[in-house]
């Protein structure tokens, strides 16, 4: 499925999670391959020492309840600056995969610079 007929399901009127359902993904997997990237980043983190084990389930907690909120929503193009995460678009503007923020507001230093997170700040290189 491209992109352009993604966003003109969306725009009438599905959402993520009923597209996917159209093509025989449940919700669950495709919450799991969007929060996997994010995972596998904090999850470097974790072993740098950068983050705790607890900080890291506490924010993917957090990832996979916006993320289910995003893929939930009816109707928004995922090019859309408003996007479902209760602000910034989760694929432009800055939000969770493209813009200006940090992912998930992790510090630490690590070696690249990631744009686009899901919590907010402003872009950091770790």
């Amino acid at each position: 499925m491209t992109p352009e007929e993604i966003d003109a399901q969306l725009q009438q009127g599905q959402s993520l999670a009923d597209i996917a359902a159209s093509g025989g993904i449940s919700e669950d997997s495709l919450v799991a391959a969007i929060i996997k990237p994010m995972q596998d980043f904090m999850q470097q983190q974790v072993s740098a020492g950068s983050l705790t084990q607890q900080q890291l389930g506490d924010r993917l907690k957090l990832a996979d309840q916006h993320i289910r909120q995003f893929v939930n929503s009816k109707g928004t193009s995922a090019d859309s600056s408003s996007g479902g995460c209760g602000g910034s678009g989760m694929m432009s503007g800055s939000g969770i995969m493209a813009g200006s923020s940090s992912m998930m507001g992790a510090s630490g230093n690590a070696s690249a610079t990631y744009r686009g997170g899901m919590m907010g700040g402003s872009a950091q290189t770790y």
